[in-house]
């Protein structure tokens, strides 16, 4: 099968599940009705204004050749990508995460039922922290860990725009990691967390600048104190000889004009004015040096402030957490009651309601 640019180019949406689908550095036999080379596709990705979902689930695609991910890369229309049952690995992820880092559109990706293990899902954690767009990520059915998850649970206190994220039927990721990030997902306060880190990224930039100002301030102040030391070893010199000068006998008169011979002009003023302006402006930068320390003493004192308010919404978040942890435990202790008959279903489905209730209040 071939894939046809002028129709494509003119969809919004693009379905091509079971197509066959294969990378563009794959050879494909032009008389193999099961396999379809991509390439006409990327340049619809790449030059489409209308596409906005893009089915390409169950296929053979593994995105190594990075060309696809580029695409994706250059694109801003799509919403909806199912990239779901093809065989996308952990190179694979790394190409897409990139690619992600850079698209501003995308809401919704689907990657459920490929083999990304977690250096593949450590590349999709870091994209998270600057990706603002995506709102649900399905990873379920792959090769991740507890180690994946872990990233994904940091990723999520600093990304609040991410809604869903799927992690189910992945066999070496913990029950408990899990239900860590439902948690993390449902908690109240989480956008308020990731407001307060970026604020505190913003004030370290903000306390570098001032700590490169001072720098720069105190090399300068440094060299006008060696200028001055000059032009005040030129003085001293000036003055020197005009003392010597002084002392030789001199007449009284000056035959030309009748006036004092010694009223002449004093040599020493033109190099005392410029020493004038340089202690002026010495003590320019010295008045500036001292404001950029009491603007990095401010900025310092917002910062902790910041980092305290910090560190109190992450043991609340710790807390809800723990309770969830707990809740969970005792509804696991009821249905297994009820399993045995020692509890009645119903009551125990109550609660089971109303603990889950209170998880998302």
């Amino acid at each position: 099968m071939k894939l046809n640019f002028d129709e494509l180019i003119k969809q919004k949406t693009i379905c091509l599940g079971g197509w066959g689908l294969v990378d563009t550095d794959t050879e494909v036999d032009d008389t193999d009705d099961e396999e379809t080379n991509i390439d006409p596709l990327i340049k619809v990705i790449e030059r489409s204004t209308d596409l906005e979902t893009l089915d390409l689930q169950n296929n053979k695609l593994t995105l190594a050749d990075g060309k696809l991910a580029k695409a994706i890369a250059k694109n801003n229309t799509i919403k909806v990508l199912d990239l779901s049952e093809n065989k996308i690995s952990d190179e694979g992820a790394k190409h897409l995460a990139d690619a992600l880092k850079k698209n501003n559109t995308l809401e919704e990706i689907n990657l459920s039922l490929n083999i990304i293990g977690d250096e593949g899902v450590e590349y999709v954690a870091e994209m998270m922290a600057d990706n603002e767009t995506l709102q649900t990520i399905d990873l379920s059915n792959n090769n991740i860990g507890d180690q994946g998850a872990e990233d994904l649970v940091e990723a999520l206190m600093s990304n609040y725009h991410i809604e869903n994220l799927f992690l189910n039927d992945n066999h070496d990721t913990s029950y408990h990691m899990e239900e860590t990030i439902t948690a993390i997902l449902n908690y109240p306060k989480r956008e308020e967390i990731a407001l307060l880190k970026q604020s505190i990224a913003k004030k370290d930039e903000e306390l570098e600048d001032k700590d490169v100002e001072i720098k720069l301030l105190k090399k300068e102040s440094a060299k006008k104190d060696r200028d001055l030391a000059k032009k005040d070893k030129q003085i001293t010199s000036l003055k020197a000889a005009v003392r010597g000068q002084l002392q030789q006998p001199v007449d009284l008169t000056n035959e030309d004009n009748n006036e004092p011979a010694n009223k002449r002009a004093r040599t020493e003023d033109t190099p005392k004015s410029a020493l004038a302006i340089q202690h002026e402006q010495n003590q320019q930068y010295s008045q500036r040096l001292v404001q950029v320390k009491q603007e990095k003493n401010t900025a310092e004192a917002n910062l902790n402030e910041a980092r305290e308010e910090l560190e109190d919404a992450e043991e609340d978040m710790g807390r809800q957490v723990l309770f969830t942890d707990f809740l969970q435990s005792k509804i696991d202790e009821l249905a297994a009651l009820a399993e045995a008959g020692g509890a009645d279903r119903a009551r125990v489905a109550e609660i089971k309601s109303r603990s889950y209730s209170r998880m998302r209040s």
